[in-house]
């Protein structure tokens, strides 16, 4: 079944979500990161599809509750932590955030 969640403002149709957890559309990116700096943790977003592989697509602030930090978009296959499909970067940045997570859930996306 397909739904539609919305990141950062943007709405996604994704199928299958099992789980959905976003904390990331609650900060507010006209602050400074160091503004809310206890919400900036490595649970921020959290997508996980029921599809054979048990896809997760996942966004954290790395290192947790440090200003100078960043975003890290991962998609992870088979709860392989260790090993992300994809691994990408993004800094205290709203449009440049959406782009790399848009990146991950057209990674995921069956075709």
């Amino acid at each position: 079944m397909t739904k539609t969640y919305s990141i950062l403002g943007l709405n996604y149709e994704l199928p299958n979500v099992a789980y959905f957890y976003d904390s990331l559309s609650l900060l507010d990116f006209d602050k400074e990161p160091g503004d809310d700096v206890w919400g900036l943790d490595e649970d921020l977003l959290q997508v996980l599809f029921s599809d054979a592989e048990e896809t997760t697509v996942d966004v954290g602030w790395y290192p947790s509750f440090d200003e100078a930090g960043e975003f890290v978009v991962m998609v992870i296959k088979n709860r392989d932590w260790d090993s992300p499909l994809l691994r990408v970067s993004a800094g205290w940045d709203r449009a440049e955030l959406s782009d790399k997570i848009a990146e991950a859930l057209d990674i995921w996306r069956p075709r």
